[in-house]
Parts: C-alpha cells; sequence; structure tokens
C-alpha cells in the first residue's frame, strides 16, 4: 500500500508541476513577441547640377554636364533630340559631355536610387553655330 501511495504522490507533484509550468508559459504561447513595425528606410534622392548653369547660350555643340547626387546612383539625362544614361561614382559625383541641337535645348537631369526614388533637374541651353 505505501508503494502504490508514493506512486500516486509521485504522480500528482508531476502533473502539478507541468501544469504550472503549462500555465505559466500559456500567455507566452498566445501572443507572439511585438515587433516594432520598421519599414526599411528609402534613400533620398540628391540631385546638385554643378554645370551648365540655366539659360546659358553656346556656340559649342555639346555641353558639360556635371554634378553630384547619391553614390552609384543611376542618371538619366536626356533632350528634344539626345539621351543618356551614367551612373555615378562612388563618392556621388557624375560629369558627361551632352551634344546640343542648333537651338533651345531643354535638358533634363533625373536621379534614380535603388530604392526608386527620383528627383529632377532641368536646365536650358541655347546653342547657335554663330560666334558670340
Amino acid at each position: 500500500m505505501s508503494r502504490v501511495l508514493s506512486f500516486v504522490t509521485i504522480l500528482i507533484f508531476v502533473l502539478f508541476l507541468f501544469f504550472l509550468v503549462f500555465f505559466w508559459l500559456l500567455p507566452h504561447l498566445r501572443t507572439p513577441p511585438s515587433v516594432p513595425n520598421q519599414e526599411p528606410k528609402k534613400e533620398v534622392a540628391l540631385l546638385t547640377i554643378n554645370s551648365p548653369e540655366d539659360n546659358q547660350v553656346t556656340d559649342i555643340a555639346s555641353v558639360k554636364i556635371a554634378g553630384k547626387t547619391n553614390p552609384q546612383a543611376l542618371i538619366v539625362i536626356y533632350s528634344q533630340d539626345n539621351e543618356g544614361v551614367l551612373e555615378a561614382s562612388q563618392d556621388g559625383s557624375f560629369s558627361i559631355n551632352f551634344p546640343l541641337s542648333e537651338r533651345l535645348n531643354e535638358i533634363t537631369i533625373i536621379n534614380q536610387t535603388k530604392d526608386g526614388e527620383e528627383k529632377s533637374v532641368t536646365r536650358d541651353i541655347y546653342y547657335s553655330r554663330e560666334e558670340l
């Protein structure tokens, strides 16, 4: 009889411990750990054009477009008749000789970051073959 009583006592104690641990863990099992809702930060598109200046008049058939933007950003440059694409350097600088048509050239420079953010700047350059 004492063996049976010892066994029952141990069984009740083990069941008690099991339920104690179960009910202590139950709230943790029901709700997932809270994770702050954070979206990854998007890179802000930066674009500074050092040359040419807006409303420039020239008798040279091309213009140097230079500036600074996000590192390794995609730079798209286009006018009514021409277009060009280049990648900014590691420090964000870029430069390209862009052909002009004999008239007013409305040149648009667009920076597109790897996150898809864009910024654009437009420069009006008038090209004439007549010597100025």
